[in-house]
């Protein structure tokens, strides 16, 4: 009898005896359960990963019995299943299927380009693809290891040189599936496992790395904040080896520094990203330049592919200062070229980047040279600019000598002295003709402050009237529960009252809304059902976190709220097979139904590991005896470190006064029970 845990015989006994596993995993009505066999060769296990465009499965090639992987194409939002009645995907609507085959296609596609390379060290192997049940199926060598990503957070930092020679598989890999006319798209931590002998693999190709659809509205987990380049967020972004060439960077400067690069977003309306040396890194100039040149923000500033990246690299672990090919230096004309078209691709910093905006397509009279070409992909023309790699930030090139400075030199300095003199006599001849000698200061034009008003107790009509009126707008509108505002009224704002601000300062208002005890209703956007006795079966979510809760059946709808692992909720109607409608006691709202359960059994454990993010400015997150920043601290929990997860507390919801919508989370870490602020955790799939 097989394990589905992990594909090895384990008899009869109820604990497998190769990875201690006992029973089965849940299974969720859209996944397809261990022991069914497809394409008449492989048995599937239990799911090991599940994201937005695939679900992958560990199973069983059983002609030989090896342990393989297996990534079934089901897009999220084109697709439903119910695997107690067929394991045949449908296609959610009419409108969607051609955006469902065409992914599907795509997927095969890749599977079979992807086949071409499985002899190659840095990449996972595809060792066969199949379509059956109306989708599509690719069969992967199952890596035994864990991600980068989990490394990191066990063993700390790695050294820039030991990073770049652990990572050289892989980039030596996607040099040749570039040039096969693939790009991955999605380069991170989390996408390349560290094996056990120490080698290192990038795994995940997939349609979503290539999802092109005219109903993309949903696109949102392609990208990866920190590890995904600014031509990823736009949807006419020129993308290319050179986006890979940013994923691979930012992974490299993420495993060398802890920190997570800033979101290439951000860094587009001012770049804050420090270099590594400021980080304390122990890094040589050359490999530094190397890495930020792979980090420019811009495509046209950016190491244009992954070969280039290599022969970099190389040549600074064999100890060249200065890598050749790369140079400070650019004749005028074409500085002002790049820069032109440099401005072309700058994401406009008043737009509002949305979800439904992340996904990219490619204008149609340039797809083809943009995309794939018949050799593989090219580097669209570029003005004849190279990125100066002395410092970072770029700086302006000196200027040759030549035979004809003596002259200009002289020219320049009677120039000089001419406007010095006229500006004297204009200074005098002004302050002699006004009678306020104050205004002869000539200032130059500076940005208008103004002091951000109190706008608690107000309604937000009148606060935002009352911000419209000083010409300032509200960039966003929150509601949590407070207890000393009624509902309705403003009760925190960002930023805070007195706080020096300029017009174009972001807003964020925060909105009492009702407790669950109230029945006053709230705000049109979240509707209270005004009879519960309506409402039917008790159903609990079974998140191993939480699952957001929508106000309509769509990922693109706004979000009410988060139900957290074993919170429960009122069954409303079951309005299709992938979403429910529910009322948790203060609104109603849509919830995935693969998410809940009116059998409470399946609430995952609460034994599952829960994470303190990476990125904490004190470095660790305080363990409180009691729900209270008042309480005592009992011991401080370090980032990225692993905890007992035991539940979080609807009656502890409140905003801080600095903005952040928290509540606590009781936790066990080496053997002390307390309480935590759930905003700082994560479930380890971040």
């Amino acid at each position: 009898m097989l394990c589905y845990h992990c594909m090895r015989e384990k008899g009869d006994a109820e604990i497998c005896p190769h990875c201690h596993a006992k029973g089965g995993a849940d299974l969720q009505p859209h996944q397809i359960a261990p022991g069914t066999v497809i394409g008449n060769r492989y048995t599937l296990g239990d799911v090991i990963g599940e994201g937005g465009f695939g679900i992958t499965y560990i199973g069983s090639e059983n002609t030989l019995g090896i342990t393989v992987a297996i990534k079934e194409y089901y897009p999220f939002g084109y697709c439903n299943r119910n695997t107690t009645a067929s394991n045949t995907v449908a296609v959610t609507s009419d409108d969607k299927q051609q955006v469902f085959e065409k992914g599907r296609s795509r997927f095969l596609r890749e599977a079979k380009t992807l086949a071409k390379f499985q002899t190659d060290p840095g990449v996972v192997d595809v060792i066969d693809f199949l379509e059956e049940n109306n989708t599509a199926y690719i069969i992967m060598e199952y890596l035994d290891g864990i991600t980068l990503r989990e490394y990191l957070k066990q063993n700390g930092n790695l050294s820039p040189e030991q990073a770049v020679q652990m990572l050289l598989p892989s980039m030596r890999a996607l040099a040749k599936i570039h040039s096969a006319g693939v790009i991955h798209r999605d380069i991170s931590p989390d996408n390349i496992m560290v094996l056990r002998d120490g080698t290192l693999k990038l795994m995940d190709f997939g349609a979503a790395r290539d999802f092109d659809g005219a109903d993309s509205r949903s696109m949102s987990i392609m990208l990866k904040q920190g590890y995904a380049p600014a031509e990823q967020y736009s949807r006419n972004g020129e993308q290319g080896p050179w986006t890979d060439v940013y994923g691979m960077c930012a992974t490299i400067y993420r495993a060398i520094t802890g920190v997570t690069p800033v979101d290439s977003i951000d860094r587009s309306y001012q770049d804050t990203l420090r270099l590594p040396s400021q980080c304390g890194v122990k890094i040589t100039p050359a490999m530094e330049n190397t890495l930020m040149y792979g980090l420019a923000i811009h495509v046209e500033n950016r190491c244009p592919d992954m070969n280039k990246l290599i022969e970099l690299f190389e040549q600074t672990l064999r100890g060249q200062d200065d890598p050749a090919g790369v140079a400070v230096g650019a004749a005028a004309g074409a500085a002002a070229g790049a820069a032109a078209f440099r401005e072309s691709r700058t994401i406009d910093p008043n737009m509002t980047v949305a979800a439904d905006d992340y996904h990219t397509r490619h204008q149609p009279a340039q797809q083809e040279y943009q995309h794939r070409v018949q050799q593989g992909y090219q580097r669209p023309p570029q003005p004849d600019y190279r990125p100066p790699m002395q410092q970072y930030p770029p700086q302006q090139p000196t200027p040759k000598k030549s035979s004809a400075a003596p002259w200009i030199v002289g020219i320049l300095v009677f120039l000089a002295v001419i406007a010095a003199v006229i500006a004297v006599f204009m200074a005098v001849m002004k302050k002699n003709n006004t009678e306020d000698p104050a205004s002869s200061v000539i200032e130059a034009e500076t940005v208008e402050t103004l002091k951000m008003p109190d706008l608690s107790g107000l309604t937000e009509e009148e606060a935002i009237k009352k911000l419209s009126d000083m010409n300032l707008s509200v960039d966003e509108v929150k509601t949590a529960v407070s207890e000393d505002q009624a509902a309705g009224k403003v009760f925190s704002q960002v930023p805070k009252s007195d706080t020096e601000i300029t017009h174009d300062t972001k807003i964020t208002l925060y909105i009492a809304k009702q407790s669950a005890a109230s029945s006053t209703p709230e705000s049109k956007k979240e509707p209270v059902v005004d009879s519960p006795k309506a409402i039917s079966a008790v159903y609990y979510s079974t998140a191993r976190t939480y699952v957001e809760m929508h106000t309509s059946p769509s990922d693109s709808s706004g979000q009410l709220g988060k139900l957290w692992r074993g919170d429960s909720v009122q069954l409303i109607e079951k309005t299709s097979s992938s979403w429910y409608r529910v009322y948790d006691g203060n609104v109603t709202g849509y919830v995935y139904a693969a998410y809940l359960s009116a059998d409470r059994s399946k609430v995952p454990s609460v034994t599952d590991p829960i994470y303190v993010d990476d990125d904490l400015d004190d470095g660790f997150l305080a363990l409180r005896a009691s729900a209270s920043e008042n309480s005592a601290k009992l011991l401080e929990i370090p980032c990225g470190a692993s905890m007992t997860y035991l539940g979080t507390f609807e009656d502890h919801d409140y905003v801080r006064s600095d903005g952040y919508h928290v509540r606590w989370a009781k936790v066990r870490y080496n053997g002390k029970e307390g309480y935590v602020y759930d905003y700082y955790l994560n479930d380890g799939d971040e």
